[in-house]
């Protein structure tokens, strides 16, 4: 199976149920598209020593969103989020190392901070800290771990990352190959509109690997992997037309 291409440098506004009031009315704001009621509310938010407040204010800088942009500012930010047992900002400061925003590149760190916002429980953490093990990416590769983390971010939720364990059985990467696991796992997130999940089986009905070779499946698979906007289910599909 193609290894597809996987981007994990993805700053995340808050996400958690907040019960601080400013915060809940910075959210509040931001969802109504009133981005200077944002960073005031959130910066009165941080400058109160609230974590929430601190990360969603670095957010804003790093977009330049209801203030002028600042990666620096931002970095800043999410450091004082961070330091203060905040996985939002721990994540955040994670890409900013990972990207080089604000700050020089260092793979090493980003990989640091990930881990530290994974064990926080922060299912994207764990995701990026599995792609970095899976890569070899400022980290020694690690096969095993990088399913470990994949499962764990796939069971708090992460879409990408139950695919990605489904590759790994494909494959057999970090555990014996087990393709009546991939293809079940596939099947359900395909259901669930996983465009990755609908072009690997495309792809394994097409080649007949773990099932038997079916064009007619395949093609099934791909089309709907293309309507998702999946370059490679496409190509897939248009590969089998001909």
């Amino acid at each position: 199976m193609q290894n597809f291409f996987k981007i994990t440098s993805l700053l995340i506004f808050l996400t958690a149920v907040l019960e601080a009031d400013n915060i809940a009315d910075a959210k509040d704001a931001y969802a109504k598209g009133d981005l200077n009621k944002t960073a005031e509310l959130s910066r009165s938010a941080c400058e109160s020593g609230d974590s929430d407040g601190c990360a969603v204010l670095g957010y804003l800088y790093n977009e330049g969103e209801g203030v002028e942009q600042d990666y620096k500012k931002a970095l800043e930010l999410f450091e004082k989020s961070c330091a203060k047992g905040n996985k939002n900002g721990c994540h955040n400061l994670a890409v900013m190392h990972e990207l080089g925003k604000g700050t020089e590149q260092n793979y090493t760190k980003a990989a640091a901070l990930y881990k530290q916002s994974c064990d926080y429980e922060y299912a994207d953490s764990c995701d990026s800290m599995a792609y970095m093990y899976q890569q070899g990416v400022g980290v020694k590769q690690d096969y095993f771990k990088a399913l470990e983390l994949y499962t764990r971010a796939c069971n708090g939720g992460n879409i990408d990352s139950c695919y990605f364990t489904g590759y790994m059985y494909a494959e057999g990467d970090g555990t014996k190959q087990d393709l009546q696991k991939a293809i079940s796992i596939f099947e359900k997130l395909c259901t669930q509109n996983s465009a990755d999940s609908c072009a690997g089986l495309g792809l394994m009905y097409e080649i007949g690997k773990g099932v038997e070779s079916n064009a007619s499946v395949a093609l099934e698979y791909y089309d709907k992997a293309c309507k998702l906007n999946l370059l490679q289910g496409c190509n897939g599909y248009d590969r089998l037309k001909k």
